[in-house]
């Protein structure tokens, strides 16, 4: 019997219901919001309770079996057939990634399509929870691994494949996806409706932001969170976000001034493939594992200093500024023994700073505000693997792009409150010269 998600009758009576969806590599996170309401975040439990995963999480999994589609905990649960395990992955463009192997999928399939079924099952479970008669109502974020750029080509990658889920979840007449889906069936529905146009901005209910501000909004919205410099490091299964910003709460909605924030795919994925090829070689682990520790330290490194060149002018309270540094992490492959220590060892500032002091603290970011529901009683869930740590991306686009902070670069600030906001912050455009 498949987990039914439940959402009190009286949670949402009235107003536009944010879902923020947070499709990962290893698992896939939902937060419902209303919209100018008081009330917590919602975090869904959106399927069964397994190993290796957080309860609230359904894993991002799909397993073919005799011509029969199964998700979830579902598909990690049975044998046989064909899983398919890194398909968002599968989604991202190459280089530094090779392009996705027609050989690895069934014929007349794609990871589009094979994605689209997957969050469409997801999709179908919400509504049902939601009910039709508010189902009207849902405004849908989706974060795809880019920075605040946007990769325009995996943008509209994306918009396809969650408008292919959307139609066949909300605007479609079809049966819902569910566990034991016929793939001949599926193939030529899906095929249709990733056809489509998106519609445009203002017609839709649904929009793909870049994955590295998704846990900044989280971050800006904690109450504890003070006024400085902070570098977030989202760390998933197959992909980290990095960026490095100055949060600045002078106000209720608060501004971010992002400096530098890129997406790379890097992730708990690489560690435990060296767990699994390097097993009993003891000496060979250790140095695979030390090399992967590098490359993230390496890479921080670079996005701190791409967001220091941004800034430095030769003034002494610029370069005073930039001595204080917070790292937040986040993310399920930041759980990895070691990974959080080897970030405490070495502050980022100090190759610039080699004999200054400085201010560096690494920390964790969990959401706040959340409400578990009939999942824990209301309360924090106690299992480490359910830390709200790995919320921060759903937790972020729970809130409407509206009240988003305003993200702009350095050279931006002066003039933005002259400017006015865009409904839509991702709708401003940055000259070569301001993203360096």
């Amino acid at each position: 019997m498949e987990r039914l998600i439940v959402i009190s009758p009286a949670w949402a009576q009235t107003g536009v219901i944010n879902l923020g969806l947070d499709f990962g590599t290893h698992s896939t996170k939902a937060i419902l919001r209303v919209r100018n309401a008081p009330n917590n975040a919602l975090v869904l439990f959106l399927d069964e309770p397994g190993p290796n995963h957080p309860a609230f999480a359904a894993p991002s999994l799909v397993r073919l079996c005799d011509g029969q589609l199964f998700f979830g905990q579902r598909a990690a649960q049975s044998v046989g057939g064909k899983l398919f395990n890194s398909l968002k992955v599968s989604l991202l463009p190459p280089p530094p990634l090779k392009a996705w192997d027609q050989s690895e999928f069934p014929q007349g399939t794609t990871p589009d399509l094979l994605v689209a079924i997957y969050l469409s099952w997801i999709l179908g479970k919400i509504k049902t929870a939601v009910g039709k008669e508010r189902t009207s109502r849902l405004s849908l974020n989706v974060a795809a691994p880019m920075n605040h750029v946007e990769d325009q080509a995996l943008k509209e990658r994306y918009l396809h494949v969650v408008n292919a889920a959307w139609q066949a979840a909300f605007e479609s007449a079809a049966p819902p996806v569910t566990q034991g889906a016929d793939l001949v069936r599926l193939c030529p529905v899906f095929k249709e409706f990733l056809d489509l146009p998106v519609p445009a901005l203002e017609h839709r209910r649904f929009e793909v932001l870049p994955e590295t501000l998704a846990p900044l909004v989280s971050l800006s919205r904690d109450p504890i969170t003070q006024t400085g410099l902070y570098m977030m490091v989202d760390m998933g299964a197959g992909s980290t976000e990095l960026s490095v910003s100055r949060v600045s709460l002078q106000d209720e909605e608060g501004a971010i001034v992002c400096y530098s924030d890129e997406s790379f795919p890097f992730g708990g994925d690489q560690f435990s493939n060296n767990d699994k090829q390097n097993a009993g070689r003891k000496e060979a682990h250790t140095l695979a594992e030390g090399g992967l520790k590098d490359k993230l330290i390496e890479k921080l490194r670079s996005v701190w200093h791409s967001g220091f060149c941004k800034e430095k002018d030769g003034r002494k309270s610029t370069k005073h500024s930039w001595k204080q540094l917070t790292v937040v992490l986040a993310g399920g492959g930041m759980r990895r023994q070691g990974v959080q220590e080897v970030i405490e060892a070495n502050p980022l500032p100090k190759r610039i700073f080699l004999r200054d002091p400085i201010d560096y603290a690494v920390s964790w970011h969990s959401p706040t505000g959340l409400d578990f529901g009939r999942g824990h009683a209301g309360s924090r869930p106690r299992d480490p693997l359910d830390s709200p740590a790995y919320l921060a991306v759903a937790h972020g686009l729970s809130l409407e792009r509206q009240k988003w902070p305003e993200f702009c670069y350095p050279r931006q600030v002066e003039v933005l409150s002259s400017e006015p906001i865009a409904a839509n912050p991702y709708e401003r455009s940055y000259s070569q010269e301001d993203v360096g």
